[in-house]
């Protein structure tokens, strides 16, 4: 039996979406493939994966994904399915703990992957909705276009502030450490 369930999470909320991800786990839902606001489930054991997610380098198919998917599998965690450059990784629970990122640096280098991608995508509407701006004050354009880009903003904001936050965090950790 299968089940297709509608979610959104931003980029910034990859840790709610693992921990949604382990608790459907629990109620016995494993993951079967994600799509843009969809996951679908199958029925399966009660709590008998872990899940994680990782925003790669480069796009799954890409030949040092690849490897690093290999490497994973090697390791014992299953590869499930990709979402553009985000993985979502499984790990049986009966094995214990499951984390990706067993090093601060580990962890700062995926965070700064993330930001740094919005960040690219922010600056990409910024710089559209400027441009619609301009065709609008000429009276080329209706002020109604503007919505989409405004709306784009605010949801990369929306993203990137938790990644942010998070981020500073692991990095002031690291200098107290060093």
């Amino acid at each position: 039996m299968t089940r297709t369930v509608f979610k959104i999470f931003t980029a910034g909320q990859h840790p709610q979406e693992e921990a949604w991800l382990d608790r459907m786990s629990q109620d016995g839902w494993q993951l079967e493939k994600v799509g843009f606001l969809h996951y679908r489930f199958r029925k399966g054991t009660p709590g008998q994966y872990r899940y994680r997610l990782e925003f790669l380098e480069n796009l799954p198919g890409d030949p040092r994904s690849m490897d690093y998917i290999r490497f994973l599998e090697d390791t014992g965690i299953e590869y499930v399915d990709s979402f553009f450059r985000w993985i979502y990784l499984r790990h049986p629970a009966d094995r214990g703990p499951f984390e990706l990122h067993s090093s601060l640096s580990g962890r700062i280098a995926h965070y700064r992957r993330i930001r740094n991608f919005i960040a690219v995508l922010l600056s990409i509407e910024v710089v559209l909705g400027m441009n619609i701006s301009a065709h609008v004050l000429e009276g080329g354009a209706s002020r109604s276009l503007l919505i989409l880009p405004l709306a784009a903003v605010g949801i990369l904001l929306y993203a990137l502030l938790p990644v942010q936050r998070t981020l500073k965090k692991l990095e002031e950790e690291h200098r107290i450490r060093e």
